[in-house]
């Protein structure tokens, strides 16, 4: 059985449909329909997909099906890397630096 990209990507993070439905704030059926392609993934809402990366911690390319919609993305600088993801990156890292610089014991 050939899985899609987003099933792939699912399965990779260890989450179940419902997981990822929630974690992404969206529809579970409308989840399935991606998955089993009664519905075209690269048709849906870009806010769709990209609450769909974020909860997967993927790149649009990661779960677009078709190959014209991940070239036009990139033509147009959408894909490589994502800008929401550099940023998610380094505010994690900021974050941890501070609770470091937080965490030290008093006067130091």
């Amino acid at each position: 059985m050939t899985h899609s990209k987003l099933q792939t990507k699912r399965l990779e993070a260890q989450m179940s449909q419902s997981q990822l439905a929630a974690a992404a704030g969206i529809n579970g059926r409308m989840l399935q329909y991606y998955e089993q392609g009664a519905k075209d993934l690269s048709g849906a809402k870009l806010a769709t997909l990209l609450k769909l990366c974020l909860a997967l911690n993927c790149t649009l390319a990661d779960i677009l099906p078709d190959g014209e919609t991940t070239e036009l993305l990139t033509r147009y600088g959408f894909i490589t890397p994502p800008l929401f993801y550099i940023l998610r990156r380094v505010s994690h890292e900021l974050q941890g630096l501070s609770s470091t610089a937080m965490g030290g014991p008093p006067g130091h």
